[in-house]
């Protein structure tokens, strides 16, 4: 047979759900913490310290005021606090804050003004003005809502309990805001303003959440979607039944992304622009995740969009038993690239929540004396970097286990990423790996009675730190017979151009994988294979 090439090696990703004897040569059949771009495969951001915190989050989420950088805010069970800003700032109601643990937070901006909700409490705002966290004005002390999100001007509370009474299918809407301020009025019985409620008679369960979508707002329940638009009359909204199949697993499991959402629903992660609707997952992903969902923490799963890597991040608890950690928050993401529109899977330590925001990189004598280079020895100039800010996902995660301390995480590449002064901790990343198994080698003129040896493997990689990628080969004579793995090799594509090894079988197998926390691409490779017979 000689030389087999793989290229192509970011063309599939990684495709979980198939027999692996039936993917093509540029698939790989399981892996973590890695991506695909730019026609390679390439270890995925790593996970950075931006704050380290005192108290364990159970929400992080980020306030962009339109006069002053970027707040990054966490909150436990009893406290809120501005944590982006050197010193913690409390930002706690006078009255104090207590929430239940488990149930999902809801956060939205609207007019210069932050607002925060969870269904144990009342909601609350936080404006340019403010000193802390304050109840809404007009909110009746004894109301709460599933979730809190903004439409045009207006404030939108969905899933409303007001005192004994639940009624999850309202949709209830705030007096017209003004900048800088939170609603006046949430009286839908005031005929001076603009508040109203409607029940959505159409939902047969609960709301779940409400997402923008263009000009108008859709609301999911677990199953069903509703369209709202607004009238431009007395009657403020029309709602009409989205066509769609499927809802939300949780609050906080839409994004927007170019005019149509992407929805992390109980059974599927799908696409829909209002009108048509499509599973990005389905054959590919979806028995993988699904199959592997802890359902009894279901409402810790949250989605996050990534424009400056441009994928979209489905985090979720799994019981995959080769998740590093474990908690009552997040233990893995679900990645699909919308350039390459392929999927691939993050380690997270125990994260409860994720949030966008534009992290300052200004250059300070603090910052590169303790962080980096000194001023004496790096050839930045402090003009030159001034204002250096780059919008980051980040994450909240909570310490348990392993992990020693809990942390605002950022989202970035270790060596090559925007955030080059902030540390890499060992307890909250793990290792980077790209797995192929069942290669029967069919479509390069191999039967599958045909024991095949590998001789050797001349990899295509680069790598951004002195750490080597190891690679190990693997075989087995039978379809799902037990997997023979050789010894791992490492190779250093600085001084090496091929691995020497003898292994063989029927069908063929081969990892590439990168222990520490740096950044490295495999272009491609070729395997020289020989024929040993067909005994």
């Amino acid at each position: 047979m000689a030389l087999v090439q793989f290229r192509g090696l970011s063309g599939a990703g990684i495709v979980s759900d198939p027999n692996p004897a039936e993917l093509g040569l540029n698939a790989w059949s399981s892996g973590a913490n890695v991506r695909f771009h730019a026609n390679k495969a390439e270890r995925a951001p790593v996970l950075k310290t931006a704050v380290p915190l005192t108290a364990a989050p159970s929400y992080v989420f980020s306030y962009r005021p339109a006069s002053l950088n970027d707040m990054i805010i966490s909150v436990s069970t009893s406290a809120i606090t501005h944590v982006s800003s050197g010193d913690a700032v409390d930002l706690t109601p006078e009255a104090g804050a207590s929430y239940s643990p488990g149930a999902a937070f809801t956060s939205t901006a609207l007019g210069d003004v932050t607002y925060l909700n969870q269904p144990s409490a009342v909601p609350l705002y936080f404006g340019p003005q403010s000193g802390r966290f304050e109840t809404l004005p007009g909110w009746d002390p004894s109301w709460s809502c599933r979730s809190l999100r903004n439409y045009g001007d207006y404030m939108i509370a969905l899933g409303v309990t007001k005192g004994a009474q639940s009624v999850p299918q309202m949709f209830k809407w705030s007096d017209l805001t003004l900048a800088g301020q939170p609603p006046g009025s949430w009286d839908a019985n005031d005929a001076t303003t603009n508040a109203g409620e409607n029940v959505i008679e159409d939902l047969t369960s609960p709301i779940v959440d409400g997402c923008a979508l263009k000009d108008a707002f859709v609301v999911y329940a677990s199953d069903q979607a509703i369209l709202v638009t607004q009238t431009g009359d007395q009657l403020v909204f029309a709602f009409t039944r989205l066509g769609i199949d499927g809802g939300l697993i949780a609050p906080n499991c839409v994004v927007e992304v170019a005019g149509g959402h992407y929805c992390f629903g109980t059974s599927d992660i799908y696409f829909h622009d209002g009108t048509t609707q499509r599973s990005i997952c389905d054959g590919v992903s979806r028995d993988f995740i699904f199959g592997t969902l802890n359902r009894k923490l279901a409402e810790a799963c949250f989605t996050i969009y990534s424009p400056v890597h441009k994928e979209i991040l489905f985090c979720y608890a799994t019981t995959d038993p080769a998740a590093p950690w474990s908690g009552l928050g997040c233990n893995r993401a679900a990645v699909y690239s919308l350039t390459s529109q392929t999927w691939s899977y993050l380690d997270l330590p125990n994260v409860c929540s994720g949030s966008l925001v534009s992290v300052d990189q200004s250059p300070t004598y603090a910052r590169y004396d303790s962080d980096g280079p000194t001023y004496a020895t790096t050839s930045d100039t402090y003009l030159g970097l001034d204002g250096s800010h780059s919008d980051n996902v980040i994450f909240g995660s909570a310490s348990t286990g392993t992990i020693s301390e809990s942390r605002v995480l950022a989202y970035d590449f270790a060596n090559k990423g925007s955030l080059p002064n902030l540390a890499i901790e060992a307890d909250c990343n793990s290792s980077a790996y790209l797995q192929r198994i069942g290669l029967d080698l069919d479509t390069q003129g191999s039967d599958l009675a045909t024991y095949k040896n590998v001789r050797r493997v001349y990899p295509q990689s680069v790598m951004y730190a002195e750490t080597p990628v190891t690679i190990t080969l693997g075989g087995s004579n039978t379809p799902a017979g037990p997997l023979k793995w050789a010894a791992p090799v490492t190779f250093d594509p600085t001084t090496q151009y091929k691995v020497d090894t003898l292994i063989g079988g029927r069908y063929l197998s081969y990892r590439f994988e990168v222990d520490a926390p740096v950044d490295f691409e495999v272009v491609g490779f070729d395997a020289d294979v020989v024929s040993a017979g067909r005994r």
